[in-house]
């Protein structure tokens, strides 16, 4: 077995939790935080930039394979944007609703569902709450 890095050390930890980290070694208490109030300033308005960001660097669904069906147990909400930070209050589905995806970006996929009275709803929900069916709304290529 080898010794860990400090890459390795620090998977699954976003940019904001490393600068964290970074000003707790760096400078005691008093950086930190400034740093925690400087990076929770810029998250309070960062919907829209992580939203962007995604749409930059998203991973596309193929049309023909974009349909998914709701999976577990638990409510699954609608975010903003792929960020644990943007979830919108009250806006769920549940398992068994059909959906279609459009893109996955870090652990969230881009969806669409439409309501019983029709009304379309689109925003990102956690990946793993959704599998595939097997269909989508384009052709097979």
């Amino acid at each position: 077995m080898s010794t860990p890095t400090l890459v390795t050390c620090l998977e699954g930890f976003n940019e904001q939790d490393m600068l964290h980290i970074w000003a707790m070694q760096r400078g005691g208490i008093v950086r930190y935080a400034l740093l925690f109030l400087i990076t929770s300033f810029l998250s309070w308005a960062g919907c829209d930039e992580i939203n962007s960001l995604a749409e930059r660097y998203q991973s596309i669904i193929s049309s023909n394979e974009s349909g998914y069906v709701v999976s577990g147990n638990k409510k699954v909400y609608f975010y903003s944007a792929p960020d644990e930070g943007c979830k919108i209050k009250g806006l769920f589905i549940v398992k068994g609703d059909l959906v279609n995806a459009y893109a996955d970006y870090k652990g969230f996929s881009s969806i669409m569902y439409f309501k019983k009275n029709g009304e379309q709803v689109s925003g990102w929900i956690h990946s793993d709450s959704i599998k595939p069916t097997g269909t989508g709304i384009g052709p097979k290529q």
